[in-house]
């Protein structure tokens, strides 16, 4: 009797060994998922009407009143585009939005402008 209940803790604990190692197998391997999301670009935009400018940057409302700055700075080859009031405007970016007023794109990919 008290083999058999040594017998069946050992397997137990075997069993319980096993799955840890599982996983900690699976936490330390990256999966194909968790490389694509390394490599892969994430682009996101937003549209809106520029409502100011100036010669280094432009503030623009979307269509729910968030207020947005672009520095023309960021982006070398816009310094030849010319934004007045009025344009529509879609802004390409990476990354987060600053949380200030008002908001301020970190990483701007490109922009667009509505003819």
């Amino acid at each position: 009797m008290i083999m058999k209940n040594k017998k069946a803790l050992l397997i137990i604990l075997a069993a319980i060994l096993g799955m840890i190692a599982l996983v900690f197998l699976n936490l330390i391997t990256p999966t194909n998922a968790v490389k694509n999301l390394e490599t892969e670009t994430h682009t996101s935009f937003i549209s809106g009407m520029i409502v100011e400018t100036t010669e280094f940057y432009f503030i623009f409302q979307n269509d729910i009143g968030s207020l947005y700055i672009v520095y023309l700075s960021q982006i070398p080859e816009l310094s030849s585009e010319i934004y007045v009031v009025g344009d529509t405007v879609t802004i390409y970016f990476k990354g987060d939005i600053l949380e200030i007023s008002p908001s301020e794109f970190q990483d701007i990919i490109k922009i667009t402008k509505e003819v």
